[in-house]
């Protein structure tokens, strides 16, 4: 299995490490796209598309920003893309924003990685999924919204399952924001949000999990074969 970083600066190695498995092939990461250059560099690979969208999490209520450091809450989403089974961590810009170029198939959101300097790290189960169609193409694919309300023992360690996920379409708010970092054409942004589906499995470890997403996101998106 494969594992490759999309959309990421320097600092997100540091993140990027809890999710390196043993034996696994590490494959080159992706630059972050972060100006017109960069975007105009992106889709003129025809074999990748730009997929954009944010993550919002919000502890007790208040919205928190993604840093590295010993001392700051940091979050990161791991993806499949089936077919290959390539995973993907996804950068995120510190406001949660993303810019991923990524190859055309069907995406299983699957994980969230968390730190922060009381609990130290964490994940939590996703049941997301989204389709990148094509090649040169921009997608937005949502709002993730993470509701974080922990409770802790004493020493730390989370009680139960203190987190909630929704996808929002925000593109109202989000392709303006686009549009002046990336300079995006918004007539070229096409839809395709993320989807929550009971019926995902909650990992991809075994062929067993691995034959279960692949049938359900078949079956989500109209059974488009996986790229």
């Amino acid at each position: 299995m494969r594992i490759q970083v999309a959309g990421i600066r320097a600092w997100w190695t540091l993140l990027v490490v809890a999710f390196l498995q043993a034996g696994c092939e590490t494959v080159p990461s992706n630059r972050s796209l972060h100006d017109s250059a960069d975007l105009m560099r992106a889709r003129s690979d025809a074999t990748r598309s730009v997929v954009i969208g944010r993550i919002e999490w919000r502890e007790h209520g208040e919205k928190q920003a993604t840093k590295v450091g010993p001392f700051s809450t940091s979050f990161a989403p791991a993806m499949l893309r089936m077919g290959d089974k390539t995973r993907i961590v996804g950068g995120l810009e510190s406001d949660g924003r993303f810019a991923w170029s990524l190859q055309p198939g069907k995406y299983f959101l699957y994980k969230m990685a968390y730190h922060d300097a009381w609990s130290g790290e964490g994940q939590f189960s996703l049941k997301y999924a989204f389709n990148v169609p094509r090649a040169g193409e921009i997608y937005y694919v949502g709002m993730l919204e993470v509701k974080f309300t922990p409770k802790r023992k004493l020493l730390g360690e989370l009680i139960g399952s203190p987190a909630s996920f929704a996808v929002r379409d925000m593109s109202d708010r989000d392709l303006p924001e686009f549009q002046r970092s990336l300079n995006l054409p918004l007539d070229d942004v096409h839809k395709s949000l993320m989807v929550w589906n009971s019926s995902l499995p909650a990992g991809v470890d075994t062929n067993k999990e691995l034959t279960q997403a692949n049938e359900v996101m078949d079956a989500m998106f109209g059974g488009v074969p996986s790229k």
